[in-house]
């Protein structure tokens, strides 16, 4: 058999997957003679669908298939589908639950949120350069392959309860997580700031580490020593999360257990991780912004995005109120950083959504700007893309907010002022709000 022919359909298919008929056009030859090359080539190829829809993938680099695992809630990993990258691009994923094959041009998008990110993500992508696996240490510049290696070395401690290949399956399954105490958190700051990876890859440009902390996974996010004005101006803001976060939770509305701990001038908002169950278990986490990209297909604000997955049956009619009322109360309290990655969803192989605790919950509108620059004021405006009787509740639980605020023993003067505008601000809009349908 002419290895000149088999040559030509591995430089077809590095190009693009085809089927054997698109092959034979390519090659010259009969469906039958390309059928018997493919079988030559099998340990190369991943074959996707049945009779005319068949098509033919040739594998990335060895081609080896990677296991996914999941881990559950009582701490038991599962082995639900394999993975294989492909040429030119993409992956081949295949799952227990699913019969045939799925194509995806980049990952699933059920695994987008494992991507390191933020202040965290940076971390690990140092230590990752430094071992040579990834080709920069500058995730912006990261291409598909230093992502998916990244995947593959990111010691079982990614977001939600997913496990990428068997490096990560088995350094999960070996790990034991170390106890710490509130004490801990100054020299847990310290490393982080050093660039030492304390934990998982969870997003968000807050200095953070994980920590397990009187049994409980914890994300702790941390101020510098308060010895100026930008360093108080984040104390306050984690004081002003962690006051959010109970509004909210006292309300009904699902929100992270916070806790504010002060250590060495230091501020430390601690919270519990909503994806670990006990010491071991998991949940699994995808993002509202990868649930858009599924399902929706178009940026939007929180509502309608909400509105969308909720005619499309993903969530229910309860959970799209609670979503436009948890937007609207973020509005209310000047939150100007309402992105899709700062609401999640807790998700499970076979398609089930249902709404995560709020995080990320606080008045953006005031954090120190790269100058040094704060604000003092911020204009609340009110539209229509939530309903009235939305507006309404999350007026109430603002209003109880800024009060809680300008009250708090444990904020500075400056911030205090800050709470006490926007009181007044807020009561101005309170007839707007009234009036909408």
């Amino acid at each position: 058999m002419p290895s000149s022919a088999i040559d030509a359909i591995v430089d077809f298919l590095r190009r693009e997957p085809a089927s054997s008929s698109e092959i034979a056009s390519f090659c010259g030859c009969d469906r039958s003679t390309v059928t018997r090359h493919l079988k030559r080539l099998e340990k190369q190829l991943v074959t996707t669908g049945r009779a005319r829809s068949t098509r033919y993938y040739l594998r990335k680099g060895t081609g080896a298939e990677l296991p996914l695992y999941r881990v559950t809630e009582a701490g038991q990993a599962e082995l639900f589908g394999t993975m294989v990258a492909v040429m030119p691009r993409g992956y081949i994923v295949n799952t227990h639950h699913h019969a045939e094959f799925c194509y995806y041009d980049d990952l699933p998008w059920w695994m987008q949120d494992l991507r390191p990110q933020g202040f965290l993500g940076r971390n690990l992508a140092k230590a990752l350069f430094r071992r040579e696996i990834v080709d920069t240490e500058d995730i912006t510049y990261w291409k598909d392959q230093d992502i998916f290696n990244a995947l593959l070395h990111a010691k079982g401690d990614t977001p939600g309860n997913l496990l990428i290949g068997t490096l990560s399956y088995q350094e999960w399954l070996q790990h034991e997580p170390i106890a710490r105490s509130e004490g801990d958190f100054v020299m847990l700051a310290e490393h982080a700031m050093s660039g030492e990876v304390v934990g998982s890859s969870a997003g968000g440009e807050q200095p953070k580490f994980c920590a397990f902390v009187d049994g409980k996974h914890r994300l702790v996010k941390f101020t510098e020593p308060v010895i100026n004005a930008n360093s108080q101006r984040w104390a306050d803001l984690l004081v002003a999360e962690h006051l959010a976060l109970n509004t909210l939770a006292n309300d009904g509305i699902p929100a992270t257990c916070s806790k504010i701990v002060r250590r060495e001038q230091r501020t430390f908002l601690s919270c519990a991780r909503f994806d670990r169950i006990g010491e071991i278990g998991r949940k699994g986490l995808v993002s509202l912004r990868m649930v858009e990209m599924q399902f929706v297909g178009k940026p939007a604000e929180w509502p309608v995005i909400a509105m969308h997955l909720q005619q499309d049956r993903h969530i229910t009619a309860e959970e799209a109120d609670t979503i436009s009322v948890i937007w609207c109360f973020g509005r209310l309290i000047a939150n100007t950083d309402m992105h899709t990655g700062n609401l999640s969803f807790f998700y499970s192989a076979e398609g089930g959504l249902t709404l995560a605790p709020v995080y990320d919950m606080l008045p953006m509108a005031f954090a120190p700007l790269r100058s040094g620059a704060m604000a003092s004021h911020h204009n609340l405006t009110i539209n229509a893309i939530a309903q009235g009787k939305h507006w309404r509740q999350a007026y109430i639980l603002a209003e109880r907010f800024w009060n809680d605020l300008a009250n708090h023993v444990e904020i500075s003067p400056d911030f205090r002022r800050v709470a006490e505008s926007m009181r007044l601000e807020l009561k101005a809009i309170k007839r707007l709000v009234d009036r909408m349908a």
